[in-house]
């Protein structure tokens, strides 16, 4: 079981790395004023992107928000792991 959720936090891991990278460049594509200081914060860029509905649309909404889950369980997926030890 402990290689499974090896894999899992990785596999989060990289999905909420590349798709904040991704989200970052397509509001700043879009237009939206994004401090690059703060887009690394875990949900400064799903606000972001619920405040410029228009701007960003619901898809990237929905991907925005997607990301910070896969955090938040990468975050207790790391946390299960260090408590096994």
């Amino acid at each position: 079981m402990s290689t499974f959720l090896a894999a899992m936090f990785v596999l989060l891991v990289a999905y909420a790395v590349f798709g904040n990278i991704a989200v970052y460049f397509i509001l700043i594509r879009r237009g939206v004023p994004v401090r690059f200081i703060r887009a690394g914060t875990p949900g400064y860029l799903a606000r972001l992107c619920a405040e410029n509905t228009p701007a960003a649309g619901p898809g990237l909404i929905w991907f925005a928000r997607s990301t910070n889950i896969a955090f938040i369980a990468c975050f207790f997926l790391g946390m299960a792991s260090a408590s096994r030890r």
